[in-house]
């Protein structure tokens, strides 16, 4: 790779807004499984938490300098 290729990724990923979150899969399934909300809460949160920070802090160490995490949308919003 040229030198001017590397800079030029280096910019966009320093100019670009990245957006992330994590568990609506896992917590639908849960919930139709019948756990509680405390169940979901004590044992998925912490996991998702986990998640999120992992992938902002690769997305960070590649470069990213804009990163959005947000709520799960509304399952009747989304595609």
């Amino acid at each position: 790779m040229t030198l001017l290729y590397l800079i030029d990724c280096e910019e966009k990923l320093a100019s670009s807004l990245f957006t992330t979150f994590a568990g609506g899969n896992d917590y639908g399934i849960a919930l139709s499984q019948n756990k509680t909300i405390e169940e979901v809460k004590n044992s998925l949160v912490p996991d998702c938490v986990e998640a999120l920070k992992q992938a902002v802090r690769k997305l960070v160490h590649h470069g990213a300098r804009r990163v959005l995490v947000h709520g799960l949308s509304l399952a009747g919003c989304s595609p």
